[in-house]
């Protein structure tokens, strides 16, 4: 079975293969256990966003934090260092260390639910979940996920005391591997949701679903609606998740038995998808390889497959990018093997994107925060991205 209709299939492949299983977690507890907010690390390049604080000692030595890859001494977003602070907040209570929030919806998924699977363990709503919050971010789609789950929470604004703090392990390493323990608190979720239908209009969710980026307010596309078309044929539902309570977003993909989306946020909620699902994935940046998504797909056991879906002109990257969505020659060489009707572009089709493209792209990366996800690409990037594409 071909996984990937990529021209980089091979690294596609690597990157597969570099992962592993993490081993069953387990739960540790720390005596007078100190929770530290998040400060940006003191040792690491200006350009890289890796943390110290998180669960210490009553000494402050680092007890745990964020764990994105254990074979990297630093790794962006990751937290493995403590730091010592005069003054705190002391409680005789006992709690679970919950983990980082993160104000992107993608990184909540695959890095501040790491531990969550120990809440479907105990399913003790008397015991406090506390939390360090990312520098920076906002605590709203975390609380959604977490009010949903029925979760007694705390966020924690200073660093805090505790008589006892319960640390469970991490069960998913973004970069790293995974451990289906982790799923758990994705299934305790979709019951979560299955039970909110109770309280909803919605009785009734399309099989088959193709999730856009098109409504998205950050729209960062040009010309995905050619994919939107292409499922439709297939009897495709063309849904915008982020116009849906998160209740309904859930309970969309979890009883869809076909789902197609692009690479990133919607894709990582495919942690929500049935066993059984066929899942067709775009990738919207090829040569971005993304080992969390590889995680989620073999820890779900889903029937999947990746293609190159965007041909962009111009140098871009997964995160904040622009993208140029046209059929790839991977795709069409999905559609033969699948005995599919061929998506075709007219040459006036091709000349309107083209300048939609531009003009977003120009856009896009006037913008400083865009900008720096681009700064080190070359002239021979652009030109190689340009022959590409007009060359192939």
């Amino acid at each position: 079975m071909t996984l990937f209709y990529s021209e980089y299939a091979k690294q596609w492949k690597a990157t597969l293969d570099s992962l592993r299983t993490l081993p069953d977690p387990k739960v540790r507890t720390v005596k007078r256990g100190i929770l530290l907010p998040l400060q940006k690390r003191d040792d690491c390049p200006a350009d890289l966003n890796a943390y110290m604080g998180g669960v210490c000692g009553p000494d402050f030595t680092f007890v745990a934090g964020l764990e994105r890859n254990s074979r990297a001494p630093l790794y962006n977003l990751a937290c493995k260092k403590s730091y010592v602070t005069v003054g705190m907040d002391v409680r005789q209570e006992k709690v679970v260390f919950g983990g980082i929030i993160f104000g992107h919806f993608g990184h909540m998924i695959l890095d501040g639910m790491t531990r969550l699977w120990y809440h479907t363990r105990i399913q003790n709503g008397n015991i406090k979940f506390v939390f360090v919050l990312q520098p920076g971010a906002s605590s709203t789609h975390a609380e959604r996920f977490l009010k949903l789950a029925g979760v007694n929470y705390e966020i924690l604004r200073g660093p805090t005391q505790f008589q006892e703090v319960i640390v469970p392990d991490e069960a998913f390493y973004t970069g790293e591997g995974g451990n289906k323990t982790w799923l758990s608190w994705f299934n305790w979720l979709k019951a979560k949701a299955r039970d909110d239908v109770k309280h909803s209009s919605e009785r009734w969710t399309p099989e088959k679903i193709y999730l856009t980026r098109r409504e998205f307010s950050a729209d960062d596309g040009v010309g995905e609606i050619v994919y939107e078309s292409f499922f439709k044929s297939l009897g495709y539902t063309v849904i915008a998740p982020e116009k849906l309570p998160l209740s309904s977003q859930i309970r969309h993909i979890s009883n869809a038995t076909h789902i197609a989306t692009t690479m990133g946020t919607m894709a990582h909620m495919l942690a929500f998808a049935r066993p059984e699902a066929d899942v067709t994935i775009l990738l919207r940046s090829p040569s971005s390889m993304m080992p969390a998504q590889l995680i989620i797909n073999k820890l779900r056991g889903f029937t999947w497959r990746m293609i190159d879906g965007t041909r962009n002109p111009l140098p871009t990257g997964q995160s904040n990018g622009c993208f140029l969505y046209e059929p790839t020659v991977g795709f069409n060489e999905w559609c033969r093997e699948n005995k599919l009707p061929a998506v075709k572009l007219s040459d006036d089709e091709r000349r309107l994107r083209i300048i939609q493209y531009l003009h977003k792209w120009a856009k896009r990366f006037s913008d400083p925060a865009n900008y720096k996800y681009i700064k080190n690409r070359t002239m021979k990037d652009a030109v190689d991205s340009l022959t590409k594409y007009f060359q192939g």
